[in-house]
């Protein structure tokens, strides 16, 4: 688990340009303080200003957390489809008015 002030010396490290060159580096500093992905891509938004979709991909593609790729998309593909499955439970068992505003949508 990624301390608090080791945390904020990564973000102030990535705000400083330590890492500007070669974010490999400073993604292999993060992991290797205890940080995970998730903790990896806020602390990019917060010090490079990036958006969620743009810290992530970066954190997917990268080779630091590239052993992984696998298990992370396998989790992210079985939520959606969890969720895709309560979507079509709760819209099976909605009444026709519920169903015909949810189609207005």
């Amino acid at each position: 688990m990624l301390t608090a002030s080791t945390a904020r010396k990564l973000a102030r490290a990535f705000k400083e340009g330590d890492y500007s060159n070669d974010i490999e580096s400073g993604l292999r500093a993060l992991r290797n303080a205890g940080a995970n992905q998730v903790e990896s891509v806020r602390l990019l938004m917060q010090a490079l200003g990036l958006n969620l979709k743009e810290a992530d991909s970066i954190i997917m593609h990268s080779t630091t957390w590239a052993d992984m790729y696998d298990s992370t998309t396998e989790l992210r593909d079985a939520f959606a489809e969890c969720l895709s499955d309560k979507k079509t439970e709760n819209i099976e068992n909605d009444t026709n008015d519920s169903k015909e505003n949810c189609n207005s949508i």
